[in-house]
């Protein structure tokens, strides 16, 4: 006979939480218009224009939110060029310097040097300076 926690203890006989659980995807759609007002300047600029058009802060939100999502509609639907970093790996395997020492000089982790190259990370700055410490080197 096997013997285990009651029922009790794991919560199996207790009814159903009164509060609904946390759910992601309403708490990404709240949380944008919460920060934004206070934190970028064209947000502000926004909200301010709306208060002055005599809308509500409920009717702000709304309208704050609706702006979001058209903003990340044209974001997703119109991604941004992207740089091309093919040209690294081969710059960098021509003049014979391993990724370690690449890394060991800008100090990250190989990795990262090798995901640039590869292009499955983008950071512009690094890729920049990488570029120029290739061509000295």
């Amino acid at each position: 006979m096997r013997v285990g926690p009651s029922p009790s203890i794991l919560g199996k006989d207790s009814p159903a939480p009164s509060v609904p659980r946390w759910r992601p995807g309403r708490e990404q759609c709240v949380a944008p218009d919460r920060a934004r007002p206070h934190g970028q300047p064209p947000t502000r600029a926004y909200v301010a224009r709306q208060t002055a058009n005599g809308h509500s802060k409920r009717e702000i939100i709304r309208m704050l939110k609706r702006a979001i999502a058209r903003e990340i509609y044209r974001l997703l639907t119109h991604p941004a060029d992207v740089p091309n970093y093919a040209d690294l790996r081969a710059v960098r395997q021509a003049k014979n310097i391993t990724v370690t020492l690449a890394a060991r000089h800008f100090d990250v982790w190989p990795a990262v040097i090798s995901r640039l190259e590869r292009g499955l990370r983008r950071d512009d700055d690094l890729a920049r300076q990488y570029r120029t410490w290739l061509a000295a080197a």
